[in-house]
């Protein structure tokens, strides 16, 4: 009986060795997921981290340009097939008169008899078009009592296209034709007709892929600003497209010759 007794306690003396023993070994599980979240959220981090900067590089900060030529003396103007259109003096009639017409989908809500009033906006983003091309424009009534919408004067012009396309068709040119946007074979081309019309302007990186690499262009005039964003396609080396839109300050007041 003693006998069995003390085998039962080595057993047990062993058993709680053992026991021990495993205790000892086998890992912390709580240390190890804490040291793996850490691992994970450095990871992660870096990720973002690099994101972020792939991101941001493919924008930059504005950036200002110098020039030699002068603000103040810019005119808000644009010559489309060798007719020019000056803001806050041409009217919308101007445009039609020279064979652009109300693209009836941007004008079907127009009534082109209203009697607008002195100061009241006619109509803002409407089209007209030609046979090949269309600008978009909006218009107030800035010189008379009342008018109607094709006698208000042209607040904004928007015109867009490829050097080699519409561009091209239309003669497009600014500022007294003193940019000729058909001209423009390279970003370096626009900056250089940029920085001989205006003393200063912002230029912005918009893109730079593999494919595409794009400007944001802004300048303040007298009578308004400037905006022009252009793109150039790397794979083909030509310009791609170039969108201009020249806009009338709001307080601007009409000035009859």
């Amino acid at each position: 009986m003693k006998m069995t007794k003390r085998v039962l306690a080595v057993v047990m003396v062993v058993a709680m060795i053992a026991a021990l023993l495993v205790g000892c070994g086998k890992p912390n599980n709580n240390n190890n997921n804490n040291a793996n979240n850490n691992n994970n959220s450095a990871a992660d981090s870096a990720v973002s981290s690099a994101a972020s900067s792939a991101a941001s590089s493919q924008k930059d900060e504005k950036e200002t340009v110098s020039g030699t030529g002068d603000n103040s003396k810019v005119v808000l103007s644009m010559t489309l097939f060798d007719k020019e259109y000056t803001l806050g003096k041409s009217r919308v009639k101007d445009l039609a008169d020279n064979d652009w017409g109300y693209d009836p989908e941007s004008w079907k809500d127009v009534k082109m008899d209203e009697k607008i009033e002195y100061k009241q906006n006619g109509g803002s983003y409407k089209t007209m078009d030609n046979n090949t091309t269309e600008v978009t424009i909006s218009y107030k009534n800035l010189a008379e009592t009342f008018a109607t919408p094709e006698q208000c004067i042209i607040t904004e012009m928007e015109f867009k296209g490829s050097p080699d396309g519409a561009i091209t068709k239309a003669g497009t040119k600014l500022f007294n034709g003193k940019i000729d946007l058909s001209k423009i074979a390279s970003m370096e081309d626009l900056d250089n007709q940029l920085k001989a019309v205006f003393g200063s302007y912002s230029r912005e990186k918009m893109t730079d892929s593999e494919y595409t690499l794009s400007y944001s262009y802004d300048a303040q005039v007298t009578d308004g600003k400037i905006n022009i964003y252009a793109s150039y396609d790397k794979k083909e080396a030509k310009m791609k497209d170039i969108s201009t839109t020249l806009r009338l300050n709001y307080d601007y007041t009409y000035k009859a010759d």
